[in-house]
């Protein structure tokens, strides 16, 4: 579960298109048959943050409903 970490209170906007809202946290699932996730998550040159770059998502691990090994921050740009 990939949640935007440090944005605080702020509401996170696609760079450029300032009424899109970005999701501060979702699910992602593995393909039950392949076991592989695929998904889109935005990168640290497409989000602002109170007119500032974003780029950590914290990214949480859950095997049968429970959390499994630690959290893992994300940053980059795509």
């Amino acid at each position: 579960m990939p949640k935007l970490w440090n944005c605080g209170n702020n509401v996170p906007q696609v760079v450029g298109n300032p009424l899109a809202i970005v999701a501060q946290q979702f699910d992602m699932r593995a393909n039950v048959v392949t076991g592989v996730i695929t998904g889109a998550v935005y990168g640290s040159n497409q989000i602002l943050c109170g007119n500032v770059f974003s780029n950590q998502w914290l990214v949480t691990e859950y095997r049968s409903g429970t959390v499994y090994g630690q959290n893992q921050i994300l940053c980059g740009n795509v």
